[in-house]
């Protein structure tokens, strides 16, 4: 590697924009900010504001451990985020540059990187915050704040592809601002740092063998060298991080963040197929205001459930017709009946809204009086954090399966007395589950103590998920979730043993254990649902004969 002396840097940093892929830095272009004049009557030159935003975030960068990358790459991404679609590219040749090599960059990583669907969705996120401010020539510095993070993640995807061949010194970068009068300044900066370059042991000097070298390596051309995952340029925690950035103040937050949502998309979405959905024939009643007020309307569908002043009237046309299930007809089952038992009558459905719907509330507890700050060697993450990420693969699956009803989700965060981990979990959870909160379908709180008997309600159906690392919990509870489900109001609980050595602990009705194996989680997850559901029997005598057949 090569390090660039501070006396050489400005010609190192100059020259490189002979190969950027746009021409809005250009001294010529609109992007030049007015002179200014100051308070105390000094006149302050004008300044090419794309050009001082690209050296902000160079110097960032240098600064974090990507020492090096070259200004251009660096200033182009960072004009990327911020014209978006405007993103225009170079439209004439620089002498001394190679512009085919130039045009290969542009097609092969720019223009790559703006046809990805998710980098798509990052940058209209930016136009969004972009076209809240009030004055469009004012810089906006959430829209600032939003493009340069939006760039550095691209870089970091970019930036292994790179060769480090030159290194610069972040010191040296402090306070640097870059003078370019005229485009005449790259060429002239291009022929001094090649000067330069011989000095210092490069006998290539230019740009143009690093730049093929990154092209090939970013697209694939090298053999054994694993190319740029395109469409993982931009991930989905990238998108949350960048649309939550304010309330992303702290490190502990963006990391806690990103590595919950990591978690929950290597959980995938549940399909209703997966699972054995167990009619339930009993409803109750949506709540109004009194209990005279019935909605007024017509009909809209027809459904094989409802109440009998709804019933359509061909059903009648059945009643004393004979099923034929016996030779003897005065014993015989009345086709109505049958129809009936049957779930197969047929009923009309208000248009107003339903009025019959199943309420349900689910309860996560997790119980944190025993550290999840632990981590199993073939798990990627920590206890607290897998578990998290399991709680929104919950409550998305479960919003899911029971898209007709009225649910509920209450997450209980068991603690001790001081515990700061639980109120950062609090806090993390509260940003993820923004949106259910707002429209009142969640509720979170922090409590010391929890009577699980309480947690039934009469007009709702209430199932209660408990996560523990405590194996004393685990054998104070085990006993009673059988109870539990018969008790007045009932609750359908199941708890998930996250003790150590849970894999080697007697098996015990409704208590499931988080197995030691890679993709343990994920089964996991369907297990939950499966006892959710009531379903868990009916699938273990599915799989049981499928392993006969």
């Amino acid at each position: 590697m090569i390090r660039i002396p501070d006396k050489h840097l400005n010609d190192f940093l100059v020259s490189s924009l002979g190969y950027s892929g746009t021409d809005r830095w250009h001294p010529n272009d609109q992007t030049v900010a007015p002179a200014t004049t100051s308070a105390n009557g000094r006149k302050a030159p004008a300044r090419n504001r794309m050009l001082d935003k690209g050296m902000a975030l160079y110097q960032k960068l240098v600064g974090s451990g990507h020492v090096h990358l070259p200004f251009f790459l660096v200033l182009d991404l960072r004009m990327l985020t911020e014209y978006g679609y405007e993103f225009t590219y170079v439209t004439g040749d620089l002498d001394g540059f190679d512009s085919m090599l130039r045009s290969r960059y542009e097609n092969q990583i720019l223009n790559r990187l703006l046809r990805e669907h998710r980098v798509q969705q990052a940058l209209e996120l930016l136009a969004f915050h972009r076209a809240r401010q009030e004055d469009p020539t004012v810089d906006n510095v959430a829209f600032n704040i939003r493009a340069d993070r939006l760039a550095t993640i691209l870089l970091e995807q970019l930036s292994p592809h790179w060769p480090q061949k030159h290194v610069v010194n972040a010191a040296h970068l402090r306070g640097r601002l870059l003078d370019l009068s005229d485009m005449e300044a790259v060429t002239t900066s291009a022929q001094s740092w090649r000067q330069r370059a011989e000095a210092l042991g490069d006998d290539e000097g230019g740009f143009e063998a690093l730049l093929e070298s990154f092209v090939q390596s970013a697209t694939g051309a090298h053999t054994g060298i694993t190319p740029v995952l395109w469409h993982d340029a931009v991930a989905p925690q990238d998108i949350f991080e960048l649309e939550h950035l304010e309330a992303l103040s702290r490190e502990y937050l963006r990391l806690g963040v990103r590595h919950i949502i990591g978690v929950m998309n290597a959980l995938p979405a549940l399909d209703p197929h997966d699972i054995e959905l167990r009619e339930e024939m009993s409803e109750v009643e949506s709540q109004f205001m009194d209990d005279s007020y019935y909605p007024t309307g017509g009909f809209s569908e027809i459904t094989n459930r409802g109440s009998f002043e709804n019933l359509v009237l061909s059903e009648l046309i059945y009643m004393g017709e004979s099923a034929g299930l016996s030779a003897d007809h005065e014993r015989d089952i009345d086709l109505f009946d049958l129809r009936f038992v049957e779930g197969e009558l047929l009923f009309y459905t208000r248009d107003s809204g339903q009025l019959f719907r199943k309420r349900r509330t689910l309860r996560l507890v997790l119980d944190m009086r025993r550290t999840l700050n632990i981590k199993y060697p073939q798990h990627p993450y920590q206890l607290g954090t897998m578990v998290a990420g399991m709680v929104l693969a919950l409550v998305r699956d479960l919003m899911l399966l029971f898209a007709n009803d009225a649910l509920r989700f209450h997450v209980h965060i068991l603690t001790g007395p001081k515990s700061e981990d639980a109120d950062r979990l609090c806090e993390t959870l509260s940003i993820l589950l923004e949106s259910p909160i707002q429209h009142g379908a969640l509720e979170i709180t922090v409590e010391q103590d929890l009577v699980l008997e309480t947690l039934g309600a009469a007009r709702r159906k209430t199932y209660a998920i408990i996560f523990t690392a405590d194996p004393t919990m685990v054998d104070e509870l085990g006993e009673d979730l059988t109870e539990l489900r018969t008790a007045s109001p009932p609750l359908f609980s199941t708890l998930i043993d996250l003790s150590p050595h849970a894999a080697s602990r007697p098996a015990v009705p409704h208590v499931l254990q988080l197995e030691a194996q890679t993709g343990a989680i994920e089964d996991l997850k369907h297990k939950i649902l499966l006892h959710i559901m009531g379903a868990h029997r009916q699938s273990a005598a599915r799989h049981q004969d499928d392993d006969e057949a």
